[in-house]
Parts: structure tokens; C-alpha cells; sequence
């Protein structure tokens, strides 16, 4: 397959097959790009005589880069409106890669490649660079520095720290040991309650009996007939209550007696 350079020159061809015909003809290219299948331009060849037809065509461009075929479809035709195709001719069909041609023979003639031309390319352009006399960097003397530092060295060594001193705590601990038994002979007397509870029993019996006799007060008023009976069941309920009330608030010691 041919290889077409983008946006360059190309001549569109045809030459009929019958030299002797004298009839007038015209001839018709179209190019289709073969990938897409879509028709990239028609073109109108010129007739030169003796049955030759060219035109020159600008090759469509490579927009990705990678190559782009393409297809050249001539046909010819009897009339100007280019509307009847001759029957004695058929139409070609030529296919192209439109891709850029690199031009090897510029790196150093011929179809090889020669990498000892573009040596001597290189070499040829540098030696067109002036030369410079570039002082060479004087050694660097870093003995002082390295003297300096092993006698900072030899007097870090010779530094002598002192070991510290064992701390003694054996005040502080003395100190403390007589706090603790100032603590512990502090006397806290025990607090006896029996007072305060013998107090709230009585204050508690003194209630009830007030609330009983002023139930006996109300009852009397609606069950005059009863009211012995109705004492006897009550003086019961104030003996349970009594004992119950004594019971909750009987002081701890004395419990500890009847035991």
C-alpha cells in the first residue's frame, strides 16, 4: 500500500484503455475515507488528450497522528454533468495510508540508518562551541576543621562529672510517722442516740392517743348505742399499735439486753 505525506501534492491519474477511441469523456475521483466511510472530497480531473486525465489533489491531513487510509474511486462518465457512466470503462479504486514520511536518507544517505552519521553531526556542532578555560577548583584543606574537632573532643573527655549524692529522707519519714500517730490518738467518743429515739417514741405515742380520742369523740356522735363495743375493738387497736411503735423504735442496746 502507498504511503500519501499530509496536505501534499498528489496527481489524481487515469489513462482509458482503448488508445484508438476518440470519444469525449470525463473522468471523476472520489475519495472516501475507508475507516469512517465517509466521503472526504470529489474531484474533477482535466482531460490532457490521447485519452490521459489528471488533477492535482491536496492530501487530506492525519488529524490523530496514527494513520489514516483512504480510498481513490475514478470513474468515467459520458456527459459533463458527470450523470452516465461509459460503458466501456470501469471505474478503479487505489487505496493510500496518509501518514508522515520521515526521510531517513537526511540522517545520512542511502536507505540505512547510520548512527555514525549522527555521531559525526554531534561531534561537528560541538566542535563549533568556543572553548573556555574553566579554572580548576582548588583542593579544599579541611585539616584545621578536623584539628578543631578532635580537640573538642579531648576536652569533652576530660570533663569530669561529679556522681550525685544519695538524698536522705529519713527526717521527712520521721516527720511523717508523727503525724500518723497524732492521728491515731485522737479520740472520738461514741454518740448514744437512746435519748433522742425514747423521745421521738413518746412524741409518737402522745400523737396516737390524741387521734384516738378524737375518734372516740366523732364515732360517739352517731353510735351512742354501740359505743362500749366499739371502745373495746379500739383499746385493742391502740395496743397493737403501741407495741409496733416500741418495737420500731426500741434503742439498739436494749435489744442487745433482751438477747
Amino acid at each position: 500500500m502507498d504511503q500519501l505525506h499530509p496536505t501534499e501534492q498528489f496527481p489524481i491519474t487515469y489513462v482509458l484503455d482503448d488508445p484508438n477511441d476518440t470519444g469525449t469523456y470525463y473522468v471523476r475521483a472520489v475519495i472516501y475515507d475507508d475507516v469512517a466511510g465517509t466521503t472526504i472530497e470529489t474531484v474533477d480531473l482535466t482531460d490532457l488528450g490521447g485519452g490521459r486525465f489528471k488533477k492535482i489533489w491536496y492530501v487530506c491531513p492525519d488529524v490523530s497522528g496514527q494513520g489514516r487510509y483512504i480510498s481513490i474511486v475514478t470513474k468515467v462518465y459520458t456527459d459533463p454533468g458527470y450523470t452516465t457512466l461509459a460503458d466501456s470503462y470501469q471505474q478503479k479504486e487505489n487505496k493510500y495510508l496518509v501518514q508522515e514520511r520521515w526521510n531517513r536518507g537526511n540522517l545520512g544517505g542511502g536507505v540505512a540508518f547510520s548512527y555514525k552519521r549522527i555521531e559525526e553531526i554531534v561531534d561537528k556542532a560541538l566542535g563549533k562551541i568556543p572553548k573556555t578555560n574553566i579554572p580548576k577548583p582548588k583542593e579544599t584543606d579541611l585539616q584545621p576543621i578536623v584539628d578543631a574537632l578532635i580537640e573538642v573532643r579531648n576536652e569533652v573527655k576530660a570533663i569530669e562529672i561529679p556522681k550525685p549524692e544519695k538524698i536522705d529522707f529519713s527526717s521527712v519519714l520521721d516527720g511523717l510517722n508523727k503525724v500518723k500517730k497524732a492521728v491515731e490518738s485522737i479520740y472520738i467518743p461514741e454518740t448514744d442516740l437512746s435519748p433522742v429515739i425514747a423521745e421521738l417514741e413518746r412524741m409518737k405515742l402522745e400523737n396516737i392517743r390524741e387521734e384516738i380520742s378524737e375518734m372516740f369523740k366523732k364515732i360517739g356522735r352517731f353510735f351512742l348505742d354501740d359505743v362500749d363495743e366499739i371502745k373495746e375493738v379500739l383499746n385493742k387497736l391502740q395496743k397493737q399499735i403501741e407495741e409496733k411503735a416500741f418495737i420500731a423504735f426500741k434503742p439498739k442496746d436494749e435489744e442487745k439486753t433482751d438477747i
